[in-house]
């Protein structure tokens, strides 16, 4: 029999810290929708790319209703452009390996 998967506290309390500092730099208006209320946080850079650093700076993500977080998780719609920069820039900030700040 298998051990069920337990979440590491440590990555739950970093998560939880990172989600009060996303709301609290950016309100609580959805980054895609620009609607009152949003209740994630939404990573504007794909959590897999991001790797260790994905709690490392608010500006990597912005509130989002959660709808809209699941549509831009599917790629259905997408942040702005200067939402983008803002999230490249401060990836490359903090990272060895930086990433091409977006132009389009």
């Amino acid at each position: 029999m298998s051990k069920p998967l337990l979440a590491d506290p440590k990555r739950t309390s970093e998560a939880a810290t990172f989600h009060k500092a996303v709301f609290a730099r950016f309100g609580s208006n959805c980054g895609l929708c620009g609607g009152r209320g949003a209740t994630d946080a939404a990573h504007v850079i794909k959590r897999s790319h991001l790797g260790s650093l994905r709690f490392a700076d608010p500006r990597l993500a912005r509130p989002a209703h959660r709808t809209c977080h699941e549509k831009q998780e599917r790629d259905e719609i997408e942040f702005s452009l200067a939402i983008r920069q803002d999230a490249a820039r401060a990836h490359n900030r903090l990272a060895k390996v930086p990433i091409q700040v977006p132009e389009a």
